[in-house]
């Protein structure tokens, strides 16, 4: 079982009524190619929501690993999984203002010196949760459960 990244726990997953529209529009379309669940160290960096939605109507979901060639360009990998996780969420993301300081705040809680692009990243949490099943989609997701 696939679980979250603590990096992709920086942002809130999608509200109910988000969450209802992209698992209306992938059972009427199906999983776009090109969206893929982006991995970093076997965890789940980006499409939590995607792969909520897939696994609730029975979809696989393609999966890459952050950093593999062809994918991702070579400034997104030497920026880091950190980078790409603020560049797509804070410009393809609906946030309110106060979702938007509540990643700033957690962001500042990030350790000062963070290990190369490669190596682990610790972000004060010892062991990552578990992405929801099937059916159990919370929007309530927080670092702090």
């Amino acid at each position: 079982m696939l679980v979250s990244h603590p990096l992709a726990d920086l942002f809130p997953l999608m509200a109910p009524d988000e969450f209802a529209a992209l698992v209306a529009d992938m059972r009427a379309n199906g999983y776009r190619s090109g969206n893929e669940i982006i991995l970093h160290d076997g965890k789940v960096l980006d499409g939590r929501n995607r792969l909520c939605a897939a696994t609730e109507l029975l979809i696989d979901s393609p999966t890459i690993e952050f950093g593999t060639p062809g994918r991702f360009t070579k400034a997104e990998i030497a920026a880091g999984p950190l980078a790409y996780v603020l560049a797509i969420n804070l410009h393809h993301r609906h946030l309110s203002a106060s979702q938007r300081a509540m990643v700033a705040a957690r962001i500042a809680t990030l350790p000062p010196h963070r290990p190369a692009n490669g190596s682990p990243q610790k972000c004060g949490r010892a062991l990552p949760r578990e992405l929801p099943r099937r059916n159990s989609y919370r929007s309530d997701f927080s670092l702090s459960d």
